[in-house]
């Protein structure tokens, strides 16, 4: 029923849940570590066409930190443990490598899903963003500026079965000389 008379009632057009954390992370390099904080329920009935899962992560970096960083948006099925291992990438987007520079940043990695493939190929496109310190040099070596930024293209998903549930989470590996912090974790699935 409306609380006003003669108009219709207004639902909400979407879901939106979020989850973070603030202890300080330090990733093994080129080991594939779950970000703690970036994992977020799907709720029942799975993922929708339009959803959309960001993870923001302000990270900082010795000078050392050198090599290039992936970083893979992707689910765990329902029933599975939540780890970096059991995360089914539904995209992987690359940082590029850095320069012996110390510096802080800003990553903002997001993922749209556009087509829900159960018993076929599903579809997502991503973005990841690097609001950086320094102009040119630091966490990204290319190109002047503050703000890397990497389109991808559409990606064909071998399958996104989650009708099921399941879990949203964010995998970081580092490069060999990568050395990095996350000092905090901010993510969010809406559908």
């Amino acid at each position: 029923m409306s609380l006003f008379p003669g108009v219709a009632e207004i639902t909400a057009p979407f879901t939106r849940l979020t989850n973070s954390a603030q202890p300080a992370q330090a990733p093994v390099a080129e080991a594939a570590t779950l970000v703690t904080g970036s994992t977020i329920e799907i709720p029942p009935g799975g993922l929708k066409v339009g959803a959309e899962y960001e993870v923001e992560m302000n990270v900082t970096k010795t000078a050392a930190g050198t090599a290039t960083s992936s970083i893979a948006l992707g689910f765990v099925p329902y029933g599975e443990a939540v780890s970096a291992a059991n995360v089914d990438n539904l995209i992987v987007l690359t940082k590029p490598a850095g320069t012996a520079a110390i510096d802080t940043a800003v990553f903002r990695a997001k993922v749209k899903v556009l087509a829900i493939g159960i018993a076929e190929a599903g579809s997502v496109v991503a973005e990841l963003v690097v609001l950086r310190g320094l102009p040119a040099t630091g966490h990204v070596g290319a190109g002047a500026g503050v703000v890397y930024s990497a389109d991808t293209t559409v990606a064909t998903v071998t399958t996104i079965d989650v009708t099921g549930g399941g879990t949203m989470a964010c995998v970081l590996t580092t490069g060999a000389s990568d050395a990095i912090t996350i000092n905090s974790v901010k993510a969010s699935l809406t559908q």
